[in-house]
């Protein structure tokens, strides 16, 4: 029997609760988690309990990945929405706003609609300081909604350009030769 599954919608405001405050008002216990893009750090991601897997093993999700909690699955983001839905997480964890007595999708849903409508519940995180940018609906049997906890660290910033990047920019053609050299 596979442990329970939590998969949680990836983007720009990406869920932040815990796994375990999320299986508790699910009603699971020992979950295992997916996730996605997930640009901000998250306390949690250092636990050593965390484990499952990520299609996006960068940002945040690095040192994770790195040590085997987070295993990376290597696939297409065009791909992402039906491997959610064969995957059939128990819970869909999502970010969302109150649209009179609806719920919705607040700036970022990314794989989020999938992950809802292929989970057999779903967990919204209430963001009541996001603004209703139109997103869709939260689709699904919604159990619960949770606070949006606030940011633990604010976002990861860009790295400088560097030198092969302004070729790129300015000249494709003179960068043409150095992506080829040998390093």
């Amino acid at each position: 029997m596979r442990p329970p599954v939590i998969a949680y919608a990836d983007g720009a405001d990406s869920p932040r609760s815990a796994p375990r405050d999320v299986a508790a008002v699910a009603g699971l216990s020992d979950p295992e988690v997916l996730l996605g893009w997930t640009p901000e750090g998250r306390p949690w991601l250092a636990s050593p309990a965390l484990r499952g897997r990520t299609v996006i093993a960068g940002y945040a999700l690095a040192g994770a990945v790195a040590d085997g909690r987070l295993h990376y699955m290597p696939v297409r983001l065009s791909a992402v929405p039906r491997m959610v839905t064969d995957l059939l997480p128990d819970v869909a964890l999502v970010t969302g706003i109150r649209r009179g007595d609806r719920l919705a999708f607040g700036a970022s849903a990314g794989w989020g609609p999938a992950a809802a409508r292929a989970a057999t519940m779903v967990v919204v995180e209430l963001d009541d300081a996001a603004a209703d940018v139109g997103g869709p609906e939260i689709p699904g049997r919604i159990v619960a909604t949770v606070p949006r906890p606030p940011s633990a660290e604010p976002p990861p910033a860009p790295r400088a350009p560097d030198e092969v990047d302004a070729l790129v920019v300015h000249d494709r053609a003179a960068c043409r030769g150095r992506l080829d050299a040998p390093v």
